[in-house]
């Protein structure tokens, strides 16, 4: 009798085992009654469902679900009454301390444009791009995707942020309770995904660490052999310094090499407002014709502070930077990583965006240094600066990655 009580034991944890296991490939409805069975109140959190829709409210509050996810796809939509805010926190791995926004990942929620973290930016990790679709007082789908190092924000079906990051690689779903009012959710669920383990570096400490291709500077003594001019731009160098000015209709400066898998590094020197880049990619068959549809843009422009749509450092117009990133009196670094379809950028040593585009632009392609109007403040002529320019090329080097 004492055996048969033992298995019967064991048969109970594996069957409860089983209850709990996440099966990939299969939804999984979070909101499944009004007492929120599966979900813990840490701090000041209000809750009531009524008719499937969840409202969250409290004192800078979590509600946690307490099942912990590695890999997946959470779907929501939400509501944010007028000046509310809310947020999502994923792979939350301090349940009963710490705050979201670094325990694990939060994705933001929030009427406010003018801010560094909008509507669907990663907190501090990937900053959301504008998205018109987004409705103020009315209801929004958002998705989130967590695979491996890979994490990506879906508004409204639109793609918002995307980055790699390896700060937690499991936790818990959990939405976030403010004062500013109530929040809104329904049809909240999530699907487990079959796990990626990454062991490798990320794109950047890989292509910055490969000491089998050395750097080769690009900007050869006092000459600008190397290049092509396009446009109206003009262009000089002196003591390793190139100083492009845009007159009034802007310009290019294009490398006579081509580059398909690189890391590129260089310094800039701009005014604020002052426009200018790095295209890369470019496709060599229109050498006359440089533009975000046969090119890459990595932006070197600010203007109206956070509200610019894709200031200095983003992917323009795929990935959004962070505002206010570069220091107008003095030389600032950018780098730039290119691997298949992955692009990263880097100014002043923080990522400013990343992206994996579309499979027109992962071609071989010239590197161009942008002569750029003001845009937005009359067609001003701008000036740009750049020294210490360094490419490494990965021709034929696989990158060690999954």
């Amino acid at each position: 009798m004492k055996n048969y009580n033992f298995l019967i034991l064991l048969c109970t944890i594996f069957l409860f085992s089983c209850s709990t296991k996440h099966i990939p490939g299969e939804w999984k409805n979070l909101i499944q009654d009004s007492n929120l069975e599966g979900w813990e109140k840490l701090g000041s959190v209000n809750t009531l469902v009524e008719n499937e829709i969840l409202t969250v409210s409290g004192e800078n509050g979590l509600l946690i679900f307490n099942e912990e996810f590695e890999d997946f796809v959470f779907e929501t939509d939400f509501l944010l009454e007028s000046q509310s805010t809310s947020g999502i926190a994923f792979r939350y791995n301090e349940v009963k301390k710490g705050d979201p926004r670094y325990a694990g990942y939060l994705v933001n929620l929030d009427h406010n444009l003018n801010q560094q973290n909008p509507t669907g930016s990663i907190f501090n990790i990937a900053r959301a791009k504008w998205l018109k679709s987004t409705k103020t007082d009315d209801w929004n789908k958002i998705a989130l995707e967590a695979r491996g190092d890979h994490l990506k924000v879906m508004i409204n079906d639109t793609l918002v942020a995307e980055t790699h990051n390896r700060r937690s690689e499991e936790g818990f779903i959990g939405l976030q309770a403010n004062s500013s009012g109530n929040v809104h959710f329904r049809n909240m669920k999530v699907k487990e995904l079959e796990e990626v383990e990454y062991f490798n570096p990320q794109i950047e400490d890989y292509m910055r660490n490969y000491d089998e291709v050395s750097l080769k500077s690009m900007i050869t003594e006092d000459r600008l052999d190397d290049w092509s001019k396009v446009g109206e731009a003009s262009w000089e160098i002196k003591d390793g310094v190139i100083h492009g000015y845009s007159n009034n209709k802007g310009g290019f400066l294009v490398s006579k090499s081509a580059y398909k898998d690189f890391y590129l590094k260089l310094k800039f020197k701009i005014e604020h407002e002052d426009n200018s880049g790095i295209f890369i990619r470019h496709d060599p068959a229109m050498p006359d014709e440089i533009t975000t549809d046969n090119a890459i843009e990595c932006n070197i422009y600010d203007h109206d502070g956070y509200l610019h749509e894709y200031s200095t450092g983003s992917i323009a117009p795929i990935a959004r930077s962070w505002s206010k990133m570069i220091d107008y009196e003095d030389w600032n670094d950018m780098e730039i990583f290119a691997f298949e379809d992955q692009i990263c950028m880097y100014v002043n040593g923080i990522k400013s965006s990343e992206a994996h585009l579309p499979q027109k632009f992962n071609q071989k392609g010239n590197i161009c240094i942008q002569g750029g109007i003001q845009v937005f403040n009359d067609n001003l002529p701008s000036d740009i600066f750049i020294k210490d320019m360094f490419v490494k090329d990965f021709k034929g080097i696989p990158f060690l990655g999954y």
